[in-house]
């Protein structure tokens, strides 16, 4: 799955391949974090954060945008939970599995 969804990312800057497998990447981090499977979801939450290319700001494109605006959906989920429960003393697996 993950090649899936990287490998096409990677080689295309079509919008309609990078909603795909952005969106790939989002159901896979969900699906992994309900089901417990922590390596397989770090993998996912890895690559997708290779895919901003902050390492690199010179080389971001549209696609890379479009993966930061995932990573972020994450983080507002995770402040978002923080503010509810009213503590910062919540699991990743919590989060995740919101999303």
């Amino acid at each position: 799955m993950l090649a899936a969804f990287s490998v096409p990312l990677d080689q295309s800057d079509d919008a309609v391949i990078t909603t795909l497998c952005l969106e790939g990447f989002h159901h896979a981090i969900h699906v992994t974090s309900v089901m417990s499977l922590k390596t397989h979801r770090d993998a996912f939450v890895t690559s997708l954060a290779k895919f901003t290319s902050l390492h690199s700001p010179a080389d971001i494109k549209q696609k890379n945008i479009e993966a930061i605006k995932v990573c972020n959906f994450f983080l507002n989920l995770i402040f978002r939970v923080q503010n509810e429960i009213g503590e910062i003393s919540f699991s990743f697996k919590f989060i995740l599995c919101w999303g």
